[in-house]
């Protein structure tokens, strides 16, 4: 896992989580996920989270599991 962002990759969707969406998760293309922190100001790209380079194509919240997301 590295923590650069990918050069001109495009933003698939976007979720928020928790009661007060302080952290913006979004999907992106071959499989990187990029979440941000709302309050902080802080990013951070995970790469490479699904099998052969996958697109990101939907994000849910899950509020009641704890505001934990899902990806598919």
């Amino acid at each position: 896992m590295k923590d650069m962002f990918p050069v001109s990759e495009p933003l698939l969707c976007l979720c928020l989580t928790e009661m007060h969406g302080k952290f913006l998760v979004a999907g992106m293309k071959r499989g990187h996920v990029f979440i941000y922190n709302r309050s902080k100001g802080t990013k951070k790209i995970v790469q490479g989270l699904t099998k052969k380079d996958s697109d990101i194509l939907a994000a849910v919240n899950l509020e009641r599991l704890d505001s934990k997301y899902f990806l598919i």
